[in-house]
């Protein structure tokens, strides 16, 4: 049986994904730490630098997840956040453990992307059915691009693609002025994504960031529901207003319509999407739209014109 979600239908907030890159020594797993009942995934071998430590798995190679799935998962099963450290290390795992599965992808680009691209998702989209929220820890790695220097996770070739198209938030972290800051904004000089609209924010010594990860990703859950809540509010607006729309049938009420809309506190996007079923039911009704006059006209009085 399938399912059908109807467009006004409020979507649950699961668990989200979220990429952190930064520079080295900037606090980016000791941040991750912070997060709700966290397991790190160290594929960095290098877990032991980190402060705040919380339990962790490591990982040698891809082989060691590939041949116990099972076993993995249900490892990780009663943890609330899995922090994968770092993902670059992780992809570079799994496209070694592809070319020992099959040697010829080593010289097979295409081929190579979509077996790595296939693996990866298979394994977020696995521990994103658990309910998991993801963190992605990646170093910061400079690349020029039109004569600029953007700072960007680095990912080797096409995996950085897929680590950003799978991620609610991508954010940089770095020390200015002294200050560690955490800024999810993209730039002319550094690479984010920001689908929550948060400021850049400052972090404290590491007594003060106890709880950071959690109440950043609570609050960033919290966005996605007030903008899923907007949304069925838009489309319930817009629903009664395009009935309305229905009851006009002469020259002088659906202009009279127009005037109303355009006075309305519809936003500029409602309002677009309003006109487009507007202009359809006056052309359906034999009139003609007049930009200049901003209203509706007989066929003849266009003619005349």
């Amino acid at each position: 049986m399938f399912t059908i979600v109807k467009k006004t239908e409020q979507l649950p907030i699961g668990g989200i994904t979220i990429t952190i890159y930064g520079d080295a020594g900037t606090g980016k797993t000791t941040l991750a730490n912070t997060a709700r009942n966290p397991i790190v995934i160290d594929f960095d071998n290098g877990y032991h630098r980190a402060a705040y430590r919380q339990e962790f798995v490591p990982i040698s190679s891809w082989r060691d997840i590939a041949d116990h799935q099972a076993e993995f998962f249900a490892a990780i099963a009663d943890y609330d956040t899995i922090v994968i450290d770092t993902v670059g290390a992780m992809l570079d795992y799994l496209q070694i453990y592809l070319v020992e599965q099959n040697p010829k992808l080593e010289k097979a680009t295409m081929q190579m992307y979509g077996e790595l691209k296939k693996n990866f998702q298979d394994f977020h989209r696995k521990l994103m059915a658990m309910g998991k929220d993801i963190v992605f820890i990646a170093h910061a790695k400079e690349k020029e691009e039109n004569e600029q220097r953007i700072k960007r996770p680095l990912l080797v070739g096409s995996s950085y693609d897929l680590v950003v198209q799978k991620s609610d938030l991508v954010g940089y972290m770095t020390v200015l002025n002294g200050r560690t800051i955490l800024d999810f904004d993209a730039s002319e000089t550094k690479i984010g994504k920001n689908c929550a609209n948060l400021d850049p924010m400052p972090i404290g010594s590491l007594a003060d960031v106890e709880n950071f990860m959690d109440n950043l990703i609570q609050k960033v859950k919290a966005s996605l529901q007030r903008q899923s809540e907007e949304q069925e509010e838009s489309i319930n607006k817009i629903k009664v207003i395009l009935s309305e729309l229905q009851t006009t049938g002469d020259i002088d009420s659906i202009n009279a319509f127009v005037s109303k809309v355009k006075a309305s506190r519809f936003t500029k996007v409602e309002k677009l999407q309003i006109w487009e079923h507007t202009k359809k039911h006056g052309e359906s009704l034999g009139f003609v739209y007049n930009a200049k006059a901003a209203k509706f006209t007989n066929q003849s009085e266009e003619e005349a014109q």
